[in-house]
């Protein structure tokens, strides 16, 4: 790798990067060199469906999400999906079955955050029924808009691992969760490359549910929320999930190659 910026952050910023070369494809070789299980570029024409470039787990489109947006991958011409009120569902991927570790995240921009007590859900594997929860990725207004990830065990008790980093409304974020079952059994959540501060990390008890029966949504829920107040306001761009946990210097990487600090 060639060396073209060095940044020293806690949060480093991802949104000044706005312009670049007409395409970059070393962002797409550094995530699919990771061997993703999915991957969805969100940048499909409408109808839809939002195309998994990996196995074929496209994602239907639920509601009001407007296509074929400016990307939010810096010097790369594919465009991303601006979400306004509806999500993209994958309806029970089986390929994200019975996972023990993994990764997932995507590159985000909130045009507004929840307030009081709303919630702005950006990745999901939930329903909200009496056992239909896995993880949910989210905004919590009761807590300042601040980033918090949700594991839940096999008895559907939920696991909130809650950062102390909240989004600025139209700035471009890297945010990524990892989570091993053989090590301490804590999520991580890292920002733009860092793994941020928290205000609870709770290491997750009992078996990990395994999500066999639940869509995987991206920018709200499915079930009887749907539509109901959850939605992420704004774009989402390059969605992945792996079936490892990425080590710190993985998830660095990719950040730094996909906002053009690092070449591939």
């Amino acid at each position: 790798m060639t060396l073209i910026k060095h940044v020293d952050f806690e949060v480093p910023d991802f949104g000044e990067l706005t312009a670049g070369p007409a395409t970059r494809p070393g962002h797409i070789q550094a995530v699919q060199a990771l061997n993703p299980l999915a991957y969805w570029r969100m940048g499909d024409a409408a109808p839809g469906p939002l195309k998994d470039l990996v196995a074929g787990n496209h994602a239907t489109i639920v509601g009001t999400i407007n296509l074929q947006q400016g990307g939010l991958l810096f010097g790369d011409s594919d465009e991303c999906a601006d979400f306004a009120g509806g999500r993209a569902e994958i309806g029970a991927p089986a390929v994200l079955t019975g996972l023990t570790a993994f990764t997932l995240g995507g590159i985000f921009s909130a045009d507004s955050l929840p307030v009081s007590s709303g919630i702005s859900m950006a990745m999901t594997q939930a329903n909200f029924s009496t056992s239909g929860n896995k993880w949910t990725l989210w905004l919590a207004g009761s807590d300042s808009s601040r980033l918090a990830f949700t594991l839940y065990n096999s008895t559907n008790t939920a696991f909130a691992t809650r950062s102390t980093f909240t989004p600025t409304p139209g700035t471009i974020y890297h945010i990524f969760i990892t989570y091993d079952d053989a090590g301490d059994r804590k999520c991580r959540i890292y920002v733009n490359g860092a793994e941020v501060s928290y205000s609870a990390q709770p290491a997750l008890t009992g078996t990990l549910k395994d999500g066999s029966a639940i869509s995987l949504c991206i920018g709200d829920v499915t079930g009887f929320f749907a539509g109901s107040g959850f939605v992420w306001d704004g774009k989402i761009d390059e969605v992945a999930v792996f079936g490892a946990a990425l080590s710190g210097s993985q998830v660095k990487s990719l950040y730094q190659i996909g906002a053009g600090i690092l070449e591939a």
